[in-house]
C-alpha cells in the first residue's frame, strides 16, 4: 500500500512540473548518447509551456503562443544551441503518426517539449513540423 502511495506521489509531482516548449531545426543526433542537440533563434528558446493538461497555446499562435512560433532563421550570431536528452518516456510524432528516432535527420523542424531534470532538459515529445511546400 506504501508503494502505491509513493508511485501515485511521484506521478503527481511529474505531472505538475512545468514544461518547457521550443521549435527549432535539429542540428545533432547522437543515437548512442541518446541526444538531439537543435538550433532556434535567440528569441525562441525554451520557454514554459502548459501544466498537467499539455503544452499550452499552439506555436501557430504566434509570439505570444508557446514557443513563440517562429522558424529558425537569421545569422549564426542570433541562433542558440540546446541538447535535448531522450528518455525511453520521449514520444516521436509527425501529426497523428508515431515516429522513431532514427526517422529523424539534421535539418528537421521540431517542436520540443520538455522537463527540466537537473540540468537535463528531458524530452516527453518530439514533434516533426510538416515542411512548408516548395
Amino acid at each position: 500500500m506504501l508503494f502505491l502511495c509513493f508511485g501515485a506521489a511521484k506521478f503527481i509531482a511529474e505531472a505538475q512540473q512545468p514544461k518547457l516548449i521550443s521549435i527549432g531545426q535539429i542540428s545533432k543526433i547522437d543515437s548512442k548518447g541518446k541526444s538531439i542537440t537543435i538550433q532556434s533563434p535567440g528569441d525562441s528558446r525554451f520557454r514554459r509551456g502548459g501544466g498537467r493538461g499539455g503544452p499550452g497555446p499552439s506555436a501557430s499562435q504566434g509570439p505570444s503562443g508557446a514557443g513563440g512560433g517562429q522558424t529558425p532563421t537569421g545569422n549564426a550570431a542570433n541562433m542558440t544551441q540546446s541538447k535535448i536528452v531522450i528518455t525511453s518516456a520521449t514520444t516521436f510524432k509527425e501529426g497523428d503518426n508515431s515516429l522513431k528516432i532514427e526517422d529523424f535527420k539534421i535539418g528537421d523542424r521540431v517542436q520540443v517539449v520538455a522537463i527540466k531534470k537537473g540540468r537535463d532538459l528531458q524530452a516527453s515529445d518530439i514533434i516533426r513540423m510538416k515542411q512548408a511546400p516548395k
